[in-house]
């Protein structure tokens, strides 16, 4: 839009040129003022809710008696991530069925976008049956990095030891319309994986570190650091989104064989913990947990004593 028509007055074209190289400094002048804004302020918190809070994003009080405190900013100047020993001994591991194939191509072209394509971490793809020469040649088509394909045994796939099938079938029909996969065997076989059983993996027990990511995420922000060595020279043993309140039913008995655990084992405590943050004053469990989905861990803190 040109400038306006005065009675008297008839726009040329340098008058017209003027204007619009006027509007265009204007612009880039209030870019740069908002841009010197954000970058102070909301692009922080940005970060900070796609990544742990702990990596240097927003520092959020979390509810209870959890405080954080990480000296500098998340975008350290690293060595070039080709640099040998720049990078740490990890991977990113995804537990998913050939039929996700569409998502988790989706995950990692934005990941790869983000973060990968630089960093160059290998993929470690693990699933309850073989890989279709389909899904990988789907991934092969998206990533020029390492990927890795492994499957799960019959004692990583299956019932524990002290689980019978029937007393499971029993348990599946009763709760299959009390809370979200209450009726499914294959939700509590993968939550068995993850909680206990992952970082046992053939593929995986070699690694230091992993970053949990999962079919049909989308990465908004671009990653320019490593967290692994970001949270590797900081002390920093776990990386974590989100920490919602869990469905009361779904976790009946957790607090109750928590507490025995502890009680048999109080010398593999350390002195300070985050017991206070998971349980009311009341002394019971108040349904706070990690949401595991996404999380980036130092392995050496699932293989302790503890």
């Amino acid at each position: 839009m040109g400038p306006p028509h005065i009675a008297g007055f008839k726009p040329t074209a340098r008058i017209y040129k003027m204007a619009i190289l006027l509007a265009a400094a204007v612009a880039v002048s209030l870019t740069m003022w908002m841009a010197s804004s954000l970058l102070g302020t909301e692009l922080a918190p940005s970060l900070g809710a796609k990544l742990p809070s702990v990596l240097g994003g927003a520092k959020q009080p979390v509810a209870g008696s959890i405080t954080t405190s990480v000296q500098g900013s998340a975008r350290v100047p690293y060595e070039d991530p080709a640099a040998p020993g720049a990078r740490v001994n990890g991977a990113m591991v995804a537990l998913v069925r050939n039929s996700e194939l569409d998502g988790l191509r989706k995950s990692i072209r934005m990941f790869e976008d983000r973060f990968n394509r630089r960093f160059k971490y290998p993929y470690v793809l693990l699933n309850d049956q073989n890989f279709t020469q389909e899904f990988r040649d789907g991934i092969a088509a998206i990533t020029k990095n390492e990927v890795r394909y492994g499957v799960l045994d019959n004692t990583q796939w299956a019932y524990s030891p002290s689980v019978t099938a029937e007393g499971t079938a029993e348990m599946l029909e009763l709760n299959k319309n009390r809370y979200m996969y209450g009726g499914s065997l294959s939700y509590r076989f993968m939550c068995r994986f993850q909680s206990g059983m992952f970082y046992r993996h053939p593929l995986v027990r070699d690694l230091d570190w992993y970053w949990r990511i999962e079919p049909d995420v989308e990465y908004y922000c671009d990653i320019d650091y490593d967290p692994f060595v970001y949270m590797r020279d900081n002390g920093i043993k776990y990386g974590f989104t989100i920490a919602p309140r869990e469905g009361r039913y779904t976790v009946e008995s957790l607090w109750y064989h928590t507490r025995e655990w502890i009680k048999k084992n109080s010398d593999l405590l350390p002195a300070r913990s985050l017991v206070n943050w998971v349980m009311g004053t009341d002394g019971h469990y108040n349904l706070c947990h990690f949401w595991s989905n996404f999380e980036i861990v130092d392995l050496s803190l699932y293989r302790s004593a503890a």
